[in-house]
């Protein structure tokens, strides 16, 4: 058994009895789980310290705010973050066709090297800053003898979208080794997002969301509601606008939003009510839906409305349920979640086709 230097003695217990173990091997992290490590760490001589675990691809985001010192706490989160992930089964795994090449680009991204599963090392278990657990295989790879069929592939045609911390870090890395970025984007929110592409051809996305506290999450949220309803009085000429030739007009972006929201209550509701239970989740394009229900051309009757409604009802339950800020939903065909980190993305998403909502009719 590797115990971490540095580590609480409590902590490592918490860690390495046979139930924590059974919980944290499975993959992501129970509720319970999360309570007990939770408890745990707050017992360690920092009462007032608040603990955030978020899970994301199987892992855990530890964060603590509290009046002793941050930076001892983060020192312990980094070596836990660490532990955990060497310890759980990753859900994505990349084909690349250069091992070291592609170990050594995603380094400039923070990724560090937990494990490597053969004896040619041929496999690289990887963990992010932002506690993402994915695998690099070597091509001709034989993925699935060591991790289960829950370790999907991700093709080459697909981007890879991660929520990550120091992302102005991270770009100046990317620049000094003359590695390209394709864009940067700075939210009027807050929220900071960089697009480039690996040595493979993968499409990566970092998003690094402005930290809010619940009660500013749900205030963007519902205000985001607001500002659609809104939409409701535009005259026909302005919903038929378009930012340029090629874009989703004023009326399909609407649509859009509203489509979003009702492909998304399923997994909201199903996060609050039934935590840690898998969601099976409908794979969906965007186009395709938009071209299917007549978006371009479809009057917005009730929609707007429904969407109002559909936040307020969430809104209601957290109310009502504060404990479900934090539990997992677990999608069979996309990442692990959390309702706050649902909850957050929703009310952004809103707030990005609103900026070009207001362009269009600009």
């Amino acid at each position: 058994m590797v115990i971490l230097p540095g580590l609480p003695r409590q902590v490592v217990d918490a860690l390495t009895s046979p139930s924590a173990q059974a919980r944290w091997l499975g993959g992501t992290a129970t509720t319970a789980a999360h309570d007990d490590l939770a408890f745990t760490l707050s017992a360690e001589g920092l009462p007032a310290a608040t603990i955030q675990l978020r899970p994301i691809l199987g892992a855990v985001e530890l964060h603590a705010t509290c009046d002793g010192d941050a930076g001892e706490w983060d020192r312990r989160f980094a070596r836990l973050r660490l532990y955990l992930a060497a310890r759980t089964c990753p859900r994505l795994h990349l084909i690349v066709d250069d091992l070291r090449r592609s170990e050594d680009f995603y380094h400039l991204l923070g990724w560090e090297a937990v494990r490597a599963y053969s004896p040619d090392e041929s496999y690289r278990i990887m963990v992010t800053p932002g506690g993402s657990i994915l695998m690099l295989a070597g091509p001709g790879s034989d993925v699935y003898q060591h991790v289960d069929a829950a370790c999907r592939e991700l093709p080459r045609n697909q981007g890879l979208s991660l929520l990550e911390p120091g992302l102005v870090a991270i770009k100046e890395r990317l620049t000094a080794a003359g590695h390209p970025i394709e864009s940067e984007q700075v939210e009027a929110w807050g929220d900071r997002t960089l697009k480039l592409r690996d040595p493979d051809g993968y499409r990566v996305i970092l998003i690094e969301p402005k930290r809010l506290t619940d009660e500013e999450i749900i205030a963007l949220y519902l205000d985001g509601a607001r500002l659609v309803a809104a939409l409701q009085s535009l005259s026909t000429d302005q919903l038929e606008a378009a930012r340029a030739e090629g874009k989703w007009s004023v009326r399909e972006l609407a649509h859009h939003l509203v489509t979003v929201e009702l492909l998304s209550i399923g997994q909201l509701m199903a996060g609050i009510a039934e935590p840690d239970k898998p969601f099976r989740r409908h794979p969906w394009l965007p186009d395709d839906y938009a071209r299917g229900l007549g978006n371009a051309t479809r009057p917005l009757g009730t929609d707007l409305a429904l969407f109002d409604l559909t936040r307020r009802h969430i809104a209601g339950l957290l109310a009502h349920l504060p404990h479900a800020w934090n539990h997992v939903i677990l999608r069979d065909n996309a990442p692990p979640t959390t309702v706050r980190n649902m909850i957050h993305q929703l009310a952004t998403h809103t707030l990005h086709h609103l900026e070009q909502i207001e362009a269009s009719l600009s």
